[in-house]
C-alpha cells in the first residue's frame, strides 16, 4: 500500500493556496514557499539507499548498514545487529551489472508493458494540460479557491481507493485503471456533445465534467500508474522505469502545450480539437489497456532481472520484513532467558528475604491482634508460663549487659582510658 500513500501532491495544492491567500504578493508567495519546502528537500539527506535495492543489486554489506541503522534503538528500541551472512540467503545478483533505457524493452513482457506504461502516462499529461489551459480563463471564481478546492476533492479519492482496496478482494489495479479511464472517458465525452452544441467552454455544463474527469486523472488514474509501475518492474531497474516514465510526462506536457495553444481556443470552429484530442488519448488508452494490462494486486515484488515467477502471490508481509521481525522476536526472548539465568539467584534470595519479613510480620501482628481482640492467652496459661518468660527476660538482660561492657571495654581501648598494664596482669 505504499504507492497509495504517494498523493502528496494534492495536500501540496492546497498549501500552495493557503500561502498565496495569505501573501498576496508574488514575492512573499515565493519566500514563504521556499521557507515551506526547504526543510522538506534538506531532510532528504537524512534518507538511506533502498536496503532492498542494495540487496538485489549484490551490495550485502551497505544493506546490512542500512539495516543496522534503522535497527538502532534510537529509532525503535532495540539493537539487533544485521551480518552480510544472514543477509546471503537473499535473492541478489552475483555479478555488479549495469542497466539503462534499454532494458525497459529487453524482454516481451517488459516491452509490452513499457508501452502500456508509456501510453498510460501520455495520456495523463493531455488530460491535464486541457484542463489547466479550460480553467485559466475562468472569471467567476477566484484562482486560489479554485486550486485549494481542487486539491480537497483530489484529496477525497485517494482514500475512497484504499478503502475498497482493503475491503474489497475484487476491487483490483486492473479494475482501477479500467474503471477510472471508463469515467474519464464519459466526462470528456460529455464535454465534446457540450462544446459542439456551441455551449462556451468556460460556462458551468463544460466545467463540471471537465473537473470531475481531471480529478479522477489526477489521482485515481494517477495512483494507478505509479502502483502498476512498482510491482511490474523489479528492483534493479524500477528506478529507471519511474525517470523514464517522468521523462514521458514532460514530453506529453509539451506536446499539449504546443496543440491546445489561446488561439485553438478562441477559434469557434477548432476549439473542439482541444477536447478530442485527450478524449482520443483517453479511448485509446481504455482499448489497448483492456487486452493487455494485467493485474498486480497482491502480486510479490520482482527484484532481479532472472526473476521469472511473476505471477507469485505476497499474502502477507515480505519474506525479508517477516525475517526482520522474526529475528527481533528471537533476540529479544534470547535477551530475556540471558538476564534470567544471570540474576535468578539473586532474585531468589531476594524473595525468600521478602517471604520471612512478611511472615515474621504476620506473626507479630497475629500476636499484637490478639490481645487487642481479647484473644490473648488467658490468666492461668500466663502463670503457667510466667517462670519461663522470667528467665527469659533475665537472659536477655544478661545479654545486653554483657554487649554492654564490652563496648564499653572496647571504646575504652579506643580513647586510650583501658586498665593498665599491671591491672591486666592483676
Amino acid at each position: 500500500m505504499i504507492p497509495n500513500a504517494c498523493y502528496q501532491a494534492n495536500i501540496a495544492n492546497m498549501v500552495i493556496a493557503l500561502i498565496a491567500y495569505l501573501t498576496k504578493d508574488w514575492q512573499l508567495f515565493f519566500v514563504f514557499l521556499n521557507l515551506v519546502a526547504s526543510p522538506i528537500i534538506m531532510a532528504f539527506m537524512l534518507f538511506h539507499e533502498s536496503p532492498r535495492w542494495l540487496v538485489a543489486t549484490g551490495r550485502i554489506s551497505k544493506a546490512c548498514n542500512v539495516l543496522n541503522d534503522i535497527s538502532n534503538r534510537r529509532w525503535n528500541g532495540t539493537e539487533v545487529i544485521f551480518t552480510s551472512r544472514q543477509l546471503e540467503h537473499l535473492r541478489h545478483e552475483t555479478k555488479r551489472k549495469k542497466y539503462n533505457f534499454y532494458h525497459l524493452f529487453n524482454t516481451k513482457r517488459f516491452f509490452k508493458q513499457s508501452l502500456m506504461q508509456i501510453l498510460a502516462m501520455l495520456t495523463y499529461s493531455m488530460v491535464s494540460i486541457c484542463y489547466l489551459y479550460v480553467v485559466k480563463d475562468f472569471t467567476d471564481i477566484s484562482p486560489i479557491l479554485l486550486v485549494f478546492l481542487d486539491g480537497c476533492c483530489r484529496l477525497i479519492i485517494p482514500i475512497i481507493i484504499i478503502i475498497l482496496d482493503y475491503n474489497f478482494r475484487s476491487f483490483t489495479r486492473r479494475t482501477q485503471f479500467l474503471g477510472s479511464l471508463s469515467l474519464m472517458a464519459a466526462c470528456f465525452i460529455a464535454v465534446i456533445v457540450l462544446v459542439a452544441t456551441d455551449h462556451p467552454y468556460t460556462s458551468v455544463a463544460v466545467a463540471t465534467p471537465l473537473i470531475v474527469g481531471a480529478m479522477i486523472n489526477d489521482s485515481a488514474f494517477w495512483m494507478n500508474i505509479v502502483q502498476v509501475t512498482t510491482q511490474r518492474y523489479p528492483t534493479v531497474i524500477r528506478c529507471i522505469a519511474f525517470g523514464c516514465l517522468h521523462s514521458v510526462k514532460h514530453i506529453g506536457t509539451i506536446a499539449g502545450i504546443l496543440i491546445m495553444h489561446n488561439d485553438l481556443l478562441k477559434n469557434d470552429d477548432k476549439k473542439i480539437i482541444a477536447f478530442i484530442v485527450p478524449g482520443g488519448m483517453i479511448v485509446a488508452t481504455l482499448v489497448i489497456g483492456y487486452f493487455i494490462q494485467p493485474d498486480t494486486k497482491g502480486k510479490a515484488l520482482l527484484d532481479t532481472m532472472d526473476d521469472l515467477d511473476v505471477n507469485r502471490l505476497e499474502k502477507s508481509l515480505p519474506n525479508a520484513l517477516m525475517r526482520l521481525a522474526t529475528l527481533h522476536r528471537v533476540v529479544q526472548t534470547e535477551l530475556h532467558n540471558t538476564i534470567v539465568q544471570e540474576h535468578s539467584d539473586e532474585w531468589k534470595e531476594r524473595l525468600q528475604k521478602l517471604d520471612e519479613q512478611d511472615n515474621h510480620q504476620h506473626i507479630n501482628d497475629g500476636f499484637v491482634g490478639d490481645f487487642v481482640s481479647g484473644n490473648g492467652p488467658t490468666i492461668a496459661t500466663q502463670r503457667q508460663h510466667s517462670d519461663e518468660w522470667k528467665e527469659r527476660l533475665q537472659k536477655l538482660d544478661e545479654q545486653d549487659n554483657h554487649q554492654h561492657i564490652n563496648d564499653g571495654f572496647v571504646g575504652d581501648f579506643a580513647s586510650g582510658n583501658g586498665p593498665t598494664i599491671a591491672t591486666q596482669r592483676r
